[in-house]
């Protein structure tokens, strides 16, 4: 627990990074008592999408009290597949606050002092392992070709 008392929450919001949605988020956090809060503006990996990827903590509420959360944002965000905004309890908190500091800029969007956040340390997105894995399965496999066949390349890599 990062802060005594408080409930981690993840939170995504699909919104551009700019100072009317800074507001809204801001006005948004005041309403519904949001006590501390760390995000980054960022693009989906996939789906280019702008967004705000953070970590939200408050007093703990119910399943109910979360929908009405996310109904504040109903007309304010442009709601496709996947819905424009998510607000779950977080499961592994230092996994999440890590995973918020994934793409950590100059526009860190919070009130965590500095001496909290540095010392959680940064998740990598999934593309990022995905690729770093493959380099590392390059290095151990050197030049056996993919061309071969599955029976080929398993007999090769023996």
């Amino acid at each position: 627990m990062i802060f005594k008392g408080l409930t981690a929450y993840s939170f995504r919001i699909d919104l551009e990074k700019n100072e009317k949605s800074t507001a809204e988020i801001l006005k948004f956090f005041e309403k519904y008592n949001v006590v501390k809060y760390y995000g980054n503006p960022e693009l989906g990996d996939k789906t280019e999408k702008p967004h705000y990827q953070m970590i939200i903590w408050m007093k703990e509420i119910t399943s109910e009290h979360r929908t009405k959360m996310r109904n504040y944002w109903r007309g304010k965000v442009e709601k496709k597949k996947g819905g424009g905004v998510s607000l779950t309890k977080a499961k592994f908190e230092k996994k999440l606050f890590g995973y918020c500091r994934k793409n950590e800029k100059n526009c860190i969007f919070t009130n965590v002092s500095k001496e909290i956040y540095k010392n959680i340390e940064i998740v990598e997105s999934i593309k990022a392992v995905k690729v770093k894995n493959r380099e590392k399965l390059q290095k151990i496999i050197g030049g056996i070709s993919l061309k071969l066949t599955k029976y080929e390349y398993l007999g090769a890599l023996e």
